[in-house]
């Protein structure tokens, strides 16, 4: 089974755009592990549980993105991620 890994870029006022978007491109996915990589500050208080096909919908909240993905263990072989940003830093 893959494991798919959002990470929207996300911040204090802003990211639902980039959220909602990864949201729909998580409704392609079935049968997988979903995780989506949320800013800790995020205001949104109304994330979705589950995607289309009722898969739930595994959330991690973070303050430095490198030190999270460092400590996620996963077979690195069966793991997509999707990195929903328009700033060049990030890449």
């Amino acid at each position: 089974m893959k494991t798919f890994i959002f990470i929207p870029d996300t911040d204090m006022n802003a990211g639902l755009g980039h959220y909602h978007r990864c949201i729909k491109y998580s409704n392609f996915i079935r049968r997988n592990n979903i995780i989506f990589l949320i800013y800790k500050n995020f205001k949104y208080k109304d994330l979705i549980n589950k995607n289309f096909y009722g898969i739930n919908i595994n959330y991690i909240f973070f303050h430095d993105l490198a030190k999270t993905l460092s400590f996620l263990n996963f077979d690195r072989k069966n793991v997509v991620t999707i990195l929903d940003t328009y700033k060049k830093k990030n890449v």
